[in-house]
């Protein structure tokens, strides 16, 4: 331990009606009147505490000093550790289920209450305690930036308390999110991934009633089709060795079907029926083709992510491209491909 200077005189510079003055104060004094300050944005009472300040005495750090504050029995080196002293977070997906559960299992406004302040504690020390939480614009939303670097907005109303993401307990992507907030603009994203979610699972089990009605032709005619397509996309782009692979190994690779037009360009649309329409054309057969699944993929392949970020699932960024949309508009839907989508928006609701 080092020396303690708590008491030692400390001269510090202090604006005061824009004159810059000269104070005399103690180290302990000027580190105290800071955490006063700063345990009113933690939520602790800071008078049951001491403060003191130490100078280290050896090593390429010698003179520097460190604010030490002592209680509850413990000697605690910052504000934060005295805010997981008050409020300890479990460190697993299933420790925090389990803490949940056990603590507060038949008060389901604590459970709400203890959820908030362990996603995002700023929000439950603001001081807002309506009755079980209820909206308030803003306040629910966080910002969290996952392995890959990539910024993801949060929704942490309380309407999600059931639901878990990057090992967060009440959390969901806001484009998910139905809180009152975010449910009208969270609704495409909904419905689209639904809807692209069923061609997976029909394509999979080759439901041919389907295939037939929306995509517009049989599994095993659909399948050359996206072969050919896939081919004559890709050439000169691929290895060769890829262009040998049949359509129903093609269809089982790391490929992905997706659409020429992206699902996003139909998000100004409000009415049922245009929204019915819109889904049986972005479906239909004309508006499909493969692309690499993803980076990593492009780059096992050698192929130029900069270059050829249209052909790669998630570099497209929602582009349209001037050619997909004017193939799109060539894209007569039938009437049985219209009524399927028209039945799947009435039963899927807001």
């Amino acid at each position: 331990m080092g020396r303690v200077i708590s008491n030692d005189i400390h001269v510090s510079f202090v604006y005061d009606a824009s004159q810059l003055k000269l104070k005399l104060t103690t180290y302990g004094e000027e580190a105290r009147e800071k955490f006063i300050r700063m345990s009113a944005k933690y939520g602790f009472n800071p008078h049951v505490f001491r403060v003191e300040v130490e100078v280290r005495a050896s090593g390429k750090t010698a003179g520097m000093t460190d604010t030490y504050y002592y209680g509850e029995g413990k000697r605690f080196r910052s504000l934060k550790e005295i805010e997981r002293f008050y409020n300890p977070i479990p460190v697993s997906d299933e420790d925090i289920e389990s803490y949940i559960m056990s603590r507060y299992f038949s008060n389901f406004d604590s459970v709400i209450r203890y959820t908030i302040n362990l996603c995002e504690p700023s929000a439950a020390r603001s001081g807002v305690q309506p009755d079980i939480f209820p909206f308030i614009e803003g306040a629910h939303v966080v910002t969290h930036f996952d392995s890959k670097g990539n910024r993801r907005t949060m929704c942490i109303h309380p309407c999600n308390s059931g639901i878990r993401h990057y090992g967060r307990v009440g959390w969901q992507h806001a484009y998910a999110c139905r809180c009152p907030m975010h449910i009208n603009s969270s609704y495409w994203r909904r419905l689209t991934s639904k809807v692209l979610s069923d061609r997976q699972n029909f394509l999979k089990y080759k439901n041919n009633n389907y295939i037939e009605t929306v995509i517009g032709m049989t599994y095993d005619k659909y399948l050359i089709y996206m072969r050919d397509r896939f081919v004559s996309t890709f050439q000169g782009i691929l290895p060769e060795h890829e262009f040998t692979l049949t359509p129903e190994k093609l269809i089982e690779s790391k490929y992905v079907i997706d659409e020429f037009l992206p699902r996003c360009y139909g998000k100004k649309f409000k009415n049922r029926n245009d929204i019915s329409i819109f889904l049986a054309k972005i479906f239909n057969f004309k508006n499909t083709q493969y692309l690499i699944r993803n980076k990593d993929h492009a780059v096992t392949l050698g192929v130029d992510v900069n270059e050829n970020r249209y052909l790669i699932n998630d570099c497209k960024n929602g582009s349209i491209l001037s050619d997909a949309l004017e193939n799109f508009e060539k894209i007569v839907p039938s009437d049985a491909a219209v009524a399927y989508f028209n039945d799947v928006v009435i039963k899927f609701g807001d």
